[in-house]
């Protein structure tokens, strides 16, 4: 339970949103563009800005309006089972696949149609958490450090230790092999340092073995691939 600047309150239930205000209650629901109706956690900012977590993802909701926040969107997946925020105006959500950091300002964005995806930072397992399954409870404590509830233990951190750096430069991919019909091709290059192929007739099956070069989180590390003239 908790509750907004004029004094409404806000139930989360496994049937929706249930909002209380001078003795009259509604229940929200998807029907009302509300991610899910079984939720799991609330979060209500200092500018009365409600937050809801639930199994589908995350749920912002002002003025009456529910914006839905997804995987699909550059949320983590799993689920968000719990909510804080830092002294910083970023949320931190625990869940089935780690803790996931957002600076809330990105979330105005997209509910406001600026951006279409958020940049949302994921810690598991690879950043020091011994598992990444959280519970739907937490604490910020009056140092401003985070307490997150977990099932092998509580998880606590400083969130002033984390900047807000991204790294938003791709890093270079290198071919580290070619091969045509199973056998290994080797790839010249002309004098703008692009690799240029003349493949011999009849040939069917290419491979191309490759990869990213970079020593920041190297494991996290994703591709998209386009064949130009094609996709």
């Amino acid at each position: 339970v908790r509750e907004t600047g004029d004094g409404t309150k806000w139930i989360t239930t496994d049937s929706g949103l249930l909002k209380f205000k001078n003795g009259k209650s509604r229940l929200y629901s998807t029907g009302d563009g509300l991610i899910s109706n079984d939720l799991n956690c609330i979060y209500i900012d200092k500018r009365d800005v409600i937050f809801l977590g639930a199994p589908a993802g995350l749920c912002r909701m002002e003025n009456g309006g529910f914006t839905n926040y997804t995987s699909r969107h550059g949320l983590f997946s799993g689920g968000v089972n719990f909510i804080l925020e830092d002294d910083f105006n970023r949320l931190w959500m625990s869940g089935r696949n780690g803790i996931c950091r957002v600076q809330k300002k990105e979330l105005t964005a997209f509910a406001r149609g600026k951006v279409r995806k958020i940049n949302a930072k994921v810690y598991n397992v690879k950043d020091g958490l011994k598992t990444t399954l959280f519970q739907s409870t937490g604490l910020k404590s009056k140092d401003g450090s985070l307490w997150f509830s977990a099932i092998l233990g509580l998880v606590h951190f400083d969130p002033a230790e984390f900047d807000n750096v991204v790294n938003s430069n791709p890093p270079p991919v290198v071919i580290e092999e070619f091969k045509v019909d199973g056998s290994t091709f080797h790839v010249p290059r002309n004098g703008k340092g692009n690799a240029v192929v003349s493949l011999p007739p009849g040939s069917s099956r290419l491979e191309f073995y490759y990869t990213a070069l970079s020593f920041l989180e190297p494991g996290k590390i994703r591709f998209k691939i386009q064949l130009a003239g094609y996709d």
